[in-house]
C-alpha cells in the first residue's frame, strides 16, 4: 500500500530532499556542500522550485528541480529513493558544470557568446520590467549569454545560459539596440536550420517511415541546430528571405513554440489564415507547455516588405528595441 505524503509543503520536503542527498555524500564533501533550496521563475511566468548544491570551495552549483520529484513523493515514493536519484544525477555532472564565461563583466570579451530569444510579451512582463529587450508585435526578444557546451547522455550536447539583466547592460555601457544586432548577427547563417515538416517527423520516428522527404513539402520547421530557443530564427531577415525565394512564396509563421516555428508556403494554403489560428490554438492548448508556450497568433513573412505581418489583418510589425 503506498503512503501519501501530501502533508509535506513543496517547501518543506526540497529541504528535507536536500538534507537527505547532502548525507549520502563521503564526509569531505559534506563539508564543502551546501543546499540551498530556490523558487525560479522561468519563460511565461512559470514557476519552478530546485535545490542549488553549492560547493564552497569551487563556487559551482548545480540546481535540481524537484517539481516532478514532489509529485512522485506525494504519490508515496520514498524519501531515500529520491535522494539517491539525485545524488545519481549530482554525482555524474559535477564535472560537466561550467563556469560564467570569462569576462562577462566585459562586453568585448563575451558578444561573440550573446543570442536573442523570442517570447511572448504579455506572458512575460516582470522580466521584461528587469531585462534589456527588443519588441516585434505581440512577441519580445530578450538577450542571453551562452556558456559553453556539455555533454548530457543521450540528450547530447547542451549549453547553459545566462540572461542579460538591466545591471548587466550598465556595467557594459551598450545601449539595447547593439546588443540586439549583435546577437542576431549571432545566429545570422549559422545554426539556423530549415527542414520539411516530413523529414523531421521521420527523424523522430527514427526509421518507422521511410525517410525520404516529400518532393514538394508544404510545411517546414525552422529551428536552431542545438534545437533549443529555435523561434529566434525568424528575427533574420536574409534566412527567412533566402527561404521565401527557393519556395516562390510569401510563408505563414505559425509559433509551435520558443523552439521552433512551422513555415508554411502562402501559395500552398491559400490566403485565409483562419483555419491556421484555430490549428496553432488548439496545440498550444494540448500539447505544448506552459513554459515553451509562444503565441496564440500566425504571421505572414511579406517577401516584398521583408518583414512580418499578423496574418489575419495584414498589419505590419517591426523589430524595435524597448
Amino acid at each position: 500500500m503506498s503512503i501519501n505524503n501530501t502533508t509535506f509543503t513543496i517547501e518543506e520536503f526540497s529541504n528535507r530532499l536536500s538534507k537527505a542527498v547532502i548525507a549520502r555524500m563521503p564526509e569531505e564533501e559534506q563539508r564543502l556542500i551546501s543546499g540551498k533550496v530556490r523558487k525560479i521563475r522561468k519563460n511565461n511566468g512559470v514557476l519552478l522550485h530546485g535545490v542549488n548544491f553549492m560547493n564552497e570551495a569551487t563556487g559551482v552549483a548545480p540546481i535540481v528541480y524537484v517539481d516532478k520529484m514532489y509529485e512522485r513523493f506525494c504519490n508515496g515514493e520514498s524519501m531515500e529513493s529520491l535522494a539517491n536519484e539525485v545524488l545519481a544525477v549530482v554525482t555524474e555532472h559535477k564535472d560537466d558544470i561550467k563556469e560564467l564565461p570569462d569576462g562577462i563583466m566585459d562586453f568585448e570579451s563575451v558578444k561573440g557568446r550573446i543570442v536573442p530569444k523570442l517570447i511572448n510579451a504579455e506572458r512575460n512582463q516582470e522580466l521584461l520590467f528587469e531585462t534589456p529587450h527588443a519588441l516585434i508585435g505581440d512577441l519580445a526578444v530578450i538577450f542571453l549569454i551562452k556558456m559553453d557546451s556539455i555533454e548530457n547522455g543521450e540528450c547530447g550536447k547542451e549549453f547553459g545560459t545566462v540572461t542579460i539583466n538591466e545591471n548587466l547592460q550598465k556595467t557594459w555601457e551598450v545601449d539595447t539596440e547593439r546588443i540586439m544586432s549583435t546577437a542576431i548577427g549571432n545566429i545570422s547563417g549559422a545554426g539556423i536550420r530549415i527542414s520539411s515538416l516530413a523529414s523531421v517527423i521521420n527523424n523522430i520516428l527514427a526509421g518507422g517511415l521511410s525517410g525520404e522527404e516529400e518532393a514538394d513539402p508544404s510545411a517546414y520547421v525552422l529551428t536552431m541546430g542545438n534545437g533549443t530557443f529555435g523561434a529566434s530564427g525568424v528575427l533574420e531577415t536574409e534566412t527567412m528571405l533566402r527561404f521565401a525565394e527557393d519556395v516562390d512564396s510569401d510563408l505563414y509563421v505559425l509559433p509551435s513554440s520558443i523552439h521552433e516555428l512551422i513555415l508554411i508556403p502562402c501559395s500552398h494554403y491559400g490566403e485565409n489564415a483562419e483555419g491556421l489560428l484555430n490549428m496553432v490554438k488548439e496545440v498550444n492548448r494540448t500539447v505544448v507547455s506552459d513554459e515553451d508556450f509562444l503565441a496564440d497568433n500566425v504571421y505572414r513573412f511579406n517577401r516584398e516588405e521583408k518583414a512580418l505581418s499578423y496574418a489575419l489583418t495584414g498589419e505590419m510589425i517591426t523589430l524595435k528595441a524597448a
